[in-house]
């Protein structure tokens, strides 16, 4: 028998210790520390060490493809993706001759438009950013003409002018407040915030997040936006220099923090800030989406030189960008489990799939939506 152990000792759990006899099922070792002073020896007793625990897999179990190649309209510079209430896709596309919304249905078919391209209600001219909010409205973020808000129907219902144009945006669970995050816009009647809220009825301001916002005492700036909580309405941050993720509800209280830079070294990703978050409704789990970069492709090109015609395509993003779901318990503060991709995933959709863009060696694009399941191994 080994004692394998510090010291001499087995490794497992002490159970106790007894002078005398030995004890049958016990893994049971005779030390004789004690004999010289007690001349009686004694039985240290040990339980079976634990086996390692394996980790838990993010596995695959489904993906849908949104589009085909014989589609009016392929889904090519796609900046965002959106899932509605009513089980459809929206994808904001950026290919010519105009960009717009491309419309699939539940099983990934093209179905049509919404809005058109324009300057009127209901039109688009530089479309960016789309947002489906829990009670079934459909935001489409222009940089041009505001926000543009549709029915599940399709039908457009009113414009939110002024607004900033996001880098991220998010609405409230309670369909009151869209949260947009832009360090480098100010919008006129707000005070310098990198994230700004406002009401999505009106489009007034309501209150600021930033450098000297209503965060937590000491932090510094490097705020980004990672999206409502689906479990409460809380809006979740992600504060760079703190190196933290907060989750604040609309009256400026804490509601919870994660210290990130302790889950990201435990990720294998320090340094780099999340990208997107995930929080299921119905637990304590939050997924995190970090985007890793590899390379700085644009600065290796002299300012004389274009960009590389895909620079901006799946397959130029594959080459510079990596993407890493961390799946934490917000309860025990500890990693679950670990994925990386060696393509980018573009976020989450609101009920936590993924989605990432894919390329044929031939150009064609489409929207793949992946569908995720945590699997552990049984215990013993």
């Amino acid at each position: 028998m080994s004692a394998g152990g510090p010291n001499g000792r087995p490794e497992g759990d002490l159970v106790r210790s007894v002078g005398g006899a030995k004890v049958p099922g016990l893994y049971a070792v005779a030390m004789a520390a004690c004999m010289t002073l007690l001349a009686v020896p004694t039985l240290w007793l040990y339980s079976p060490p634990s086996p390692a625990a394996e980790p838990c897999e993010l596995v695959t179990v489904e993906s849908l493809d949104l589009g085909s190649m014989e589609d009016a309209r392929g889904p090519a510079g796609i900046t965002w993706v959106a899932f509605g209430t009513d089980g459809r896709y929206y994808a904001v596309s950026q290919s010519l001759p105009a960009a717009g919304v491309l419309v699939y249905d539940e099983d990934g078919r093209y179905v049509g438009a919404l809005g058109g391209a324009g300057q009127g209600p209901g039109e688009f001219e530089y479309p960016w950013r789309i947002t489906a909010t829990p009670g079934g409205e459909v935001l489409v973020h222009d940089l041009n003409s505001g926000v543009h808000v549709f029915g599940v129907d399709g039908a457009y219902r009113r414009t939110i002018s002024g607004l900033p144009s996001p880098m991220h945006a998010a609405v409230a669970p309670n369909d009151s407040q869209l949260a947009i995050h832009n360090p480098r816009v100010r919008h006129q009647s707000a005070p310098a915030r990198e994230v700004n809220v406002f009401s999505l009825e009106t489009g007034d301001w309501l209150r600021g997040l930033g450098p000297t916002g209503e965060l937590r005492a000491g932090t510094p700036h490097g705020v980004g936006l990672i999206g409502y909580s689906a479990a409460e309405d809380g809006l979740w941050l992600s504060l760079s220099e703190a190196g933290r993720l907060e989750k604040w509800s609309p009256a400026g209280t804490l509601l919870a923090e994660v210290e990130w830079a302790r889950l990201a070294a435990q990720a294998g990703v320090e340094g780099i800030r999340p990208s997107a978050l995930w929080e299921d409704p119905t637990g304590s789990e939050l997924w995190v989406l970090v985007s890793v970069p590899l390379n700085d492709e644009a600065a290796a090109v002299e300012p004389s030189q274009a960009l590389p015609a895909d620079h901006f395509a799946p397959s130029g993003l594959a080459r510079r960008f990596d993407s890493v779901i961390v799946l934490m318990d917000r309860g025990t503060g500890e990693v679950r489990a670990v994925r990386r991709w060696d393509d980018p995933i573009h976020g989450f959709l609101r009920d936590g799939r993924l989605v990432r863009m894919a390329e044929s060696a031939e150009g064609w694009q489409w929207i793949q939506v992946i569908f995720l399941s945590l699997e552990c191994p049984e215990p013993a």
